[in-house]
């Protein structure tokens, strides 16, 4: 928890999969619903926030399983009744970058780095976009996923994608000065700010991005291209 009275610290998975997407949510559930704390923080470790789905296999049945968790991540930490803080403390991408991009706040270290790479692999990366558009203008999320390189915690402050950015060694600082700010607020106030500052159809959009991700990687080429390089560390580009 950071030294900070008041909140509860949930770890991000570094790789998403159907598995730990479900062991996050409930872990975030439980967090969601702890009265003892009022401020719920997700963390990474070892210099990674989150590298975003990794699939176990290149079947696309369970790849469409792996989307569907992950969309309902997204939502658990949009829509929580707590204020929720994103702690980047390195590696975010992918959909680790949209997972940063669901909560209240985003603090980053200044050794962070945010990329999209989902175009590489031929995909888009439809799930996260509506949380990824929420914060950033339209034009710098395209040009990041057009891309598809990593950037620094500065380029991510100046996309609107972060709130702040310090050095490593003054994240719990900055953090324990959001809390108290956060902690000021009625509880009651929370949700009702959420809702009405969120594009009334974003549970929807969302999902509609899990079906679109669906029907691209039902396209073998791409399925195996992303499974490859998690499986094997083969970008796209060499792969025979």
């Amino acid at each position: 928890m950071r030294g900070v009275d008041g909140t509860i610290a949930i770890t991000v998975p570094a790789a998403i999969d159907s598995g730990s997407a479900e062991r996050f949510i409930q872990q975030f559930l439980e967090a969601a619903r702890d009265d003892s704390s009022r401020v719920i923080l997700l963390t990474g470790r070892d210099g990674v926030f989150s590298r975003g789905m990794q699939p176990s296999t290149s079947d696309a049945a369970d790849l469409c399983e792996h989307l569907h968790r992950f969309g309902e991540c997204l939502l658990a930490v949009r829509y929580a009744e707590k204020p929720v803080i994103a702690i980047v403390d390195g590696i975010a991408i992918g959909g680790g970058m949209g997972l940063a991009a669901s909560a209240d706040i985003v603090i980053a270290s200044d050794r962070s780095t945010f990329g999209l790479p989902e175009a590489l692999f031929g995909l888009v990366p439809a799930v996260i976009l509506p949380l990824l558009l929420d914060r950033m203008r339209p034009k710098d999320c395209r040009m990041w996923m057009l891309t598809a390189h990593s950037r620094p915690a500065s380029d991510a402050l100046d996309a609107g994608l972060v709130d702040f950015v310090c050095p490593q060694e003054e994240l719990d600082t900055v953090t324990a000065r959001i809390v108290r700010q956060l902690m000021r607020i009625d509880r009651n106030a929370v949700p009702l700010i959420k809702r009405l500052t969120s594009r009334t159809d974003l549970e929807r959009v969302v999902r509609d991005g899990v079906q679109a991700t669906t029907a691209m990687l039902s396209n073998p080429t791409v399925s195996s291209a992303l499974y490859r390089f998690f499986a094997e560390g083969l970008p796209p580009w060499e792969r025979s």
